[in-house]
């Protein structure tokens, strides 16, 4: 039963090959999109930055919802891969929070987007953050296990919350000493274009290490993820030229949407399966058991009429013979 499990989940069993055909196909859609996007990539537009509210509470609902789906998975394996990788996802839903808050011209109303370099500082802690999670679940095996999961969610769990608490700290503390990476609310300093750079390099060495040993069928839509990711970096860094609000820019936003989802719909659709097969197993245990008792029905009732009928010929012989000796000449 442990065998035949294991090749149904999707951090344990291969593709199949109708998967394959899924996954080459969402990448030929993502190809198409940045051929159709790449011409228009430096136009600028002016009044999107409300969608940047959406786009961050979209970001922050997918992202943390894959994390909790994989501490489930850890929690039930104990797979180390895994707290590695729902900690980048965590990570990354919780930093969008206060990067959406800190953007220029979207929360004027809070004043915490009166430090230029604080949206720039929390991306780029964000972005690295997840490439180095990724890069750690690419390099650690899935042999790694632990025996007491909850507690190495408890504590990756608070070593997150003192991380981003001091990514906070540091980022909307400490305007005077911050590198810098914006020019103005909408172009990018010379010294960002090392992020994107040190991005690209995670990325690309962990879909390296994904592709030379894939070991499961996670592995290969996290190569999904890793190609939309690069995508994302290439529209927004150097297609869009580094400028916020561009419409390259918001095609990168729409790849790293497509890279956040992506994980998700799959561990969805992995859930609703196991459900649903579950569901079936109940259905056809229970079909078992009602034939089971309608068969002990039958038999019982078969039981009763074989013991039954000697029984009361047995009675009937009796009473016969107690008449017979009851006479006055008894026989």
């Amino acid at each position: 039963m442990s065998s035949e499990l294991d090749d149904r989940l999707i951090t344990s069993s291969l593709p199949t090959d109708a998967q394959f055909r899924v996954i080459f196909g969402v990448a030929a859609l993502l190809v198409v999109a940045l051929v159709v996007t790449a011409p228009y990539a430096r136009q600028t537009t002016q009044g999107t930055e409300i969608f940047v509210a959406g786009y961050a509470a979209a970001i922050f609902v997918i992202e943390v919802t894959t994390a909790a789906i994989l501490l489930a998975m850890f929690r039930v394996r104990g797979s180390v891969q895994l707290l590695v990788l729902a900690s980048g996802y965590l990570l990354s839903g919780l930093l969008s929070v206060p990067w959406a808050l800190t953007f220029p011209g979207v929360f004027h109303i809070f004043g915490l987007d009166q430090n230029l370099q604080s949206t720039a500082w929390i991306a780029a802690i964000r972005r690295i953050g997840f490439a180095s999670a990724v890069l750690g679940y690419a390099a650690i095996g899935p042999g790694v296990t632990v025996r007491t999961p909850e507690r190495w969610i408890l504590g990756g769990i608070g070593v997150l919350a003192v991380v981003g608490t001091a990514v906070l700290t540091f980022t909307m503390g400490g305007a005077d000493f911050l590198l810098q990476f914006m020019a103005d609310a909408r172009n990018t300093a010379p010294a960002w274009r090392y992020v994107p750079i040190l991005a690209l390099c995670l990325y690309i060495v962990a879909f390296a290490l994904l592709i030379v040993r894939i070991r499961s069928t996670l592995d290969i839509w996290m190569c999904v993820v890793l190609f939309s990711l690069c995508v994302e970096v290439l529209l927004i860094a150097y297609l869009g030229g580094a400028t916020r609000l561009s419409v390259g820019w918001w095609s990168g936003r729409f790849f790293g949407l497509v890279a956040a989802g992506t994980i998700l719909l799959v561990l969805l659709a992995e859930t609703t399966e196991n459900y649903m097969r579950l569901v079936r197993a109940a259905e056809k245990e229970r079909r078992a058991r009602f034939n089971r008792l309608t068969a002990m029905e039958a038999l019982s009732a078969s039981i009763a009429h074989e013991i039954n009928q000697p029984l009361s010929s047995m009675v009937t012989d009796a009473n016969a013979g107690q008449r017979w000796l009851a006479r006055d000449e008894p026989q």
